[in-house]
């Protein structure tokens, strides 16, 4: 079979990394996929987002120019495919949390890839047992804060508000669409909201600082402090940059990180919640 190695795909593991690499035992790194979308709101189809993502990271750089590191170095493991839990939704979230909490507990670094966003709860309901300071960065276009979606508490829609109950330290940027409860929900809470049109707007009028888009309510100065720790100052470098040389803490040491910093926030996925 070695005479044909040079003839054969690669295999289909995140990177497309060779066997030292992605060797489990060696890596830092563990990559999840979660092929779930039972409880998408529009139509079916995010659960063939893990495998194209993974697909498609072959084209990838395995040095980044912004950290000036080849990240790859740390061992990148890619596991099999989470089996699916089809019909019971709290079942799917339980077993992403076991998955990912034997990862944590194992030393490992875990990046899960969905699937609906539902697939987060269960991630970030393990981090947050393992990390009581953890903060959660959510880009995304819907708020979902709701706290029901057609009867049910575990959904698409309702998984911020599900994320609410184990981790209060959460972040939205990107909004353009929520609800007037869960607007209100923002304001009585004093959650750090960044909406898109807002966001379009300041860019458009030649600002960067994103403190002017955070919905608030009566008092501002939480709110104002947590936008400024996320949104100014020089980008992060090094693992020391965020706490130490521990891949899975998430709060910056320094108090000052810039906008920038959302786009190498590779190293913080416990923190990340995508759309």
């Amino acid at each position: 079979m070695q005479r044909l190695d040079d003839m054969l795909a690669p295999e289909r593991n995140f990177m497309q990394l060779d066997a030292y690499d992605a060797d489990f035992e060696r890596a830092r790194v563990v990559v999840v996929p979660v092929p779930f979308d039972g409880t998408t709101c529009y139509r079916p189809g995010t659960r063939e987002g893990p495998q194209a993502i993974i697909d498609a990271s072959r084209n990838l750089e395995l040095y980044d120019a912004e950290l000036r590191r080849a990240p790859y170095r740390l061992g990148i493991h890619t596991l099999r495919a989470v089996e699916i839990v089809n019909g019971d939704a709290a079942a799917m979230v339980e077993r992403v949390d076991r998955v990912t909490d034997h990862l944590i507990e194992a030393g490992k670094w875990v990046l899960t890839l969905g699937g609906d966003h539902l697939v987060a709860i269960g991630a970030i309901q393990a981090h947050a047992r393992h990390y009581p300071a953890l903060s959660v960065l959510q880009l995304d276009a819907h708020a979902d804060l709701r706290d029901e979606y057609e009867g049910a508490r575990y959904s698409a829609a309702t998984v911020m508000r599900r994320t609410l109950e184990v981790c209060p330290s959460i972040a939205q940027v990107g909004i353009r669409s929520l609800s007037e409860p869960e607007a209100e929900l923002v304001e009585e809470r004093e959650l750090p909201q960044f909406l898109a049109a807002e966001i379009h707007a300041e860019r458009l009028a030649g600002r960067r600082d994103w403190t002017r888009c955070a919905m608030r309510s009566t008092s501002r100065s939480t709110s104002t402090a947590l936008t400024r720790r996320w949104c100014q100052g020089p980008a992060p470098r090094s693992p020391a940059d965020w706490g130490g040389t521990t891949p899975s803490r998430c709060s910056p040491k320094s108090p000052r990180a810039s906008a920038s910093s959302v786009r190498t926030w590779w190293s913080s996925p416990p923190c990340w919640k995508g759309t």
